[in-house]
């Protein structure tokens, strides 16, 4: 895989999750392990392709006739889920414990690898690198206040997100939301699309309350 992550990385040199395979191979090597999350921290984003994976994969399944566009769809992000989305574990684990007390730069590092996780194409990233950052920041901080703002926006999206997408498994609704794959970036940029169309607010009122505020 080294040569195919290689010129991954010459391609996206600002995607962090170019160095995921590499870091999951390297779990032995506390050094090399330190070096590889550092890489990531420095990068600008998180991006496992999930829009154009969904997209293609989707479409591949719909043109052979294996199955209606909808099962399609939803036989691709299941696929995406399991094959895409590489384990986190490597990469937070030394962010927490003795380590992270005892070495500022492990502080430093750990609070930048967040930023970097928030700014991944998918919810799952981004909501990781939130619950991240709040255990990285000080309670009452402006940092911390800004990631639990951010938190409870990214979860009033992901509830409002299921409401608005109630028609995804109609032909109809699937032929959107492959458009709207094939136009953004990120999956939260589907997300608000699919939102603003469904004639939801993109942002929480004062009366919604998060049923998990304290994750």
């Amino acid at each position: 895989m080294e040569p195919i992550e290689t010129q991954l990385r010459r391609l996206d040199p600002g995607n962090g999750a170019a160095w995921s395979g590499s870091l999951a191979r390297s779990l032995d090597d506390a050094a090399k392990r330190d070096s590889l999350v550092a890489a990531i921290a420095s990068s600008e984003r998180f991006d496992v392709y999930w829009n154009p994976l969904i997209f293609h994969t989707a479409n591949a399944l719909i043109k052979s006739g294996a199955m209606p566009a909808p099962d399609a769809l939803v036989a691709a992000i299941g696929v995406g889920a399991a094959q895409a989305i590489p384990a986190f574990q490597p990469l937070t684990a030394g962010c927490k414990g003795p380590a992270l007390e005892q070495q500022a730069a492990a502080l430093v590092r750990c609070r930048r690898l967040t930023a970097v996780l928030r700014h991944g194409d998918t919810y799952i990233t981004e909501m990781l690198g939130q619950s991240l950052a709040k255990r990285l920041w000080q309670v009452g901080s402006p940092e911390y206040q800004e990631v639990v703002d951010a938190r409870r926006l990214t979860r009033y999206r992901c509830e409002a997100g299921i409401k608005a997408n109630r028609d995804l498994v109609s032909p109809e609704g699937t032929k959107r939301y492959l458009e709207l794959l094939a136009t953004h970036r990120t999956e939260q940029e589907v997300a608000l699309a699919e939102l603003t169309r469904a004639g939801f607010a993109p942002n929480p009122g004062a009366h919604w309350k998060d049923r998990y505020p304290e994750s």
